[in-house]
Order: C-alpha cells, then structure tokens, then sequence
C-alpha cells in the first residue's frame, strides 16, 4: 500500500489535535502521594482477610470443644473410681473384718500387707483394712474433683466421715483380736459399726454416682446450646467475611482489567497515528512496568517518524522527488531496495534498482 508524503503530515497533524486529550503518565503519576500496592500484596490482604476470621472460627470452635471434653473426661474418671469402691470397698472391708472377729486371722499379719490364704490359684487374698481405708481417703479425698458446696462434694464429705468412724472401729477391733477375750464386743462392732458404716459409704457412693450422672447431663445440654450459639455467630461471621472477600475480589479484578482496558485503547489510539497518546500508570505497579515499556515503545516511534520527516524537509528542500512506501505485507522500509543496499534477496525490488541510480545521477547533476 503506498501513501504519500501528506500521510506524514496528518500523522503529525492527529497527534497535535489529541495531544490535549489523553493526560501523560508524568502528570497522573506525580499527583498520587502514595504507591500503590502491589498485585501480589493485593492477593496476600484478600487471603488474610478470608483465612484469619476462619482460623478464629477454627480454633475457638474447637477450643469449646476441648472444654467440654476435658470437663466430660473428668467427670467420666470420677465415676470409674467411685463405681471401683461401690463394688469392692464392702464387701472386700467386711471379710477381712469377718476374719479378724472369728480368730482366723491374726490381726499383727496385717503389718506386712495383704494377707494371702492358701497356696494354689484358689488362694484367697484377705485385704488390709487400713490399706483400703486409705486408699480409699486419697481417692474421694484427693483425686475426685468436684465444686466445693455442690451435691457431689457433699456426698464425698460424707464418705470421708464414714471412713474416719471405719478407721476407728477397725482399730478398735483388731485390738480387742490382739488383747483376747472380746469376741462378743467385736461381733457387736462388726455388725453394728462395720457393716454399718461400709452400707453408708456405699450408699453415699450411690448417690455420688447420681449427682454425677445428672452433671454430665447438664453438661450435655450446656454443649448443645454453646454449639448451637457458636454456629449461629460463626455463620454471621461466615457471612460477613464473603461478603468482605467478594468486594476485595471485586476492586482487586478492577484494578487489573481497567488499567489493561484503557492500555488497550491507547494501543488503538496509536494505531490510529495519534503519536502522543500514552499509557496512564498509578496503578498496580505490574500494569505500571507494562505502561512504561509501551510509552518507551511510543516515543521511540515518534522519534523514527520525527527523523524520517527531518530528511523529508531536506529531500523536500533539494527538490528531490520521492514517495514514502509503506507495505502492508514484507519487510517495511526494505521493499525499494537495490542490489547493494539489500540484506538478502526477499528485500530486493527490481523497480528500486532501476530507479535508484537514476535518482543518483539527478543528485549529482543538481549538486
């Protein structure tokens, strides 16, 4: 496609009549007082913004849940050690006590521990009375928790006392055994004190065992409401962190399309010749470093055409007749060439090598 000298002129003419229109990235860019950030910090604020209140979520969510199991497993430990002695602590007390009353049993064997009757694997084992008592005080004494003045400390107070008066009554029993001659005595203990006091720890066991029951099922339904509110904020939450996470998504997309679509028609005004229009930066500094490389690409053409209209006006200047080619298709600028300035076949012309040294011998003549 050929075009004339005068597509030079309204190439230069265009770029005057736009050059008011389009403001330069100089002038945007100095206005801003702060530097944008980058894509890339954009993107780590929106993961933050939806990863932090769903990590709180997270951890309070099961920071309840860890409250409630801890709580739950106390309770559960509880009842498995009162749920040992209710079993055991009776009927284990009242035969070893049996067996001091009727002289079976010598009372001082029980210095060394347990008592082992017989030698086969039928042997009976005949307990330390003292042992059991004080194994039973650290159980209900120490190692149970529970809330001081609440229904459970108070059947536990009243298992203590029961142990203290046992205590008593197994002391004063095997020292009737050890002096002799007090066996009606010792019956007298064994049913009145013994067995006696051995039903109400058993019975205070019992109603233990109740009170705890009705603790984990408080503690039930305490998680069932505590779960129920913390759905209901964590969906709040939940909604309120989209709805910020969508409109961070929104600008973020923004800030990246707008600055690509006002980029693409620059590109469209220069395509059109307008020689001053310019990329706007300001933005995200991604899209900046691509503004400035098409600006650098802008003002090198300008320049190449500015030159090339230099040496029109000097051409113009000598009355050398010429015609600016522009190809549509090949090599621009390389179509006309001759056999001495071609870089390879594909750019020589035969009618440029018949007119080129025509055009010589007229520069020599005019010269």
């Amino acid at each position: 496609m050929g075009v004339e000298q005068g597509q030079i002129g309204k190439t230069e003419g265009m770029a005057e009549v736009n050059k008011n229109q389009d403001p330069g990235a100089d002038s945007l860019s100095a206005a801003r007082p702060y530097r944008p950030l980058s894509l890339r910090a954009r993107l780590i604020l929106l993961l933050f913004v939806i990863a932090i209140p769903l990590t709180g979520m997270a951890l309070g969510f099961q920071k309840m849940i860890a409250s409630y199991s801890a709580s739950y497993d106390a309770i559960l430990a509880n009842l498995k050690t009162a749920n040992e002695y209710n079993i055991k602590f009776k009927s284990d007390m009242e035969y070893s006590m049996y067996r001091v009353m009727i002289g079976l049993i010598d009372a001082e064997q029980f210095e060394n521990g347990d008592i082992v009757e017989g030698e086969t694997k039928y042997a009976t084992v005949v307990k330390n009375p003292h042992s059991l008592i004080a194994s039973a005080r650290q159980a209900f004494g120490t190692t149970i928790e529970r809330e001081a003045g609440s229904d459970c400390d108070i059947k536990i107070r009243g298992i203590l006392s029961c142990l203290d008066s046992l205590e008593r009554a197994v002391d004063k029993m095997i020292g009737n055994a050890a002096a002799g001659g007090y066996y009606d005595e010792n019956v007298n203990i064994w049913e009145n004190d013994i067995q006696g006091l051995c039903s109400m720890i058993q019975d205070y066991i019992t109603q233990y065992t109740y009170y705890e029951m009705i603790n984990m099922e408080q503690l039930q339904k305490e998680l069932k409401v505590q779960m129920a509110d913390q759905v209901q904020s964590y969906l709040a939450l939940l909604l309120v962190v989209l709805v910020v996470g969508m409109f961070l998504a929104v600008t973020i997309t923004k800030s990246i399309t707008e600055p690509l679509q006002q980029l693409q028609r620059t590109a469209e005004q220069l395509g059109r010749g307008n020689l001053n229009a310019r990329a706007r930066t300001g933005g995200l500094e991604e899209i900046n470093v691509l503004a400035r490389a098409f600006n650098q690409m802008s003002d090198r053409i300008r320049r190449l055409l500015d030159k090339t209209r230099k040496e029109t006006h000097k051409l113009r200047a000598r009355q050398v007749p010429f015609e600016l080619h522009l190809f549509q298709d090949g090599p621009h600028a390389m179509g006309l060439a001759d056999r001495e300035s071609a870089r390879d076949e594909a750019h020589y012309n035969a009618h440029a090598a018949a007119w080129h040294p025509l055009c010589i011998d007229w520069l020599k003549g005019r010269g």
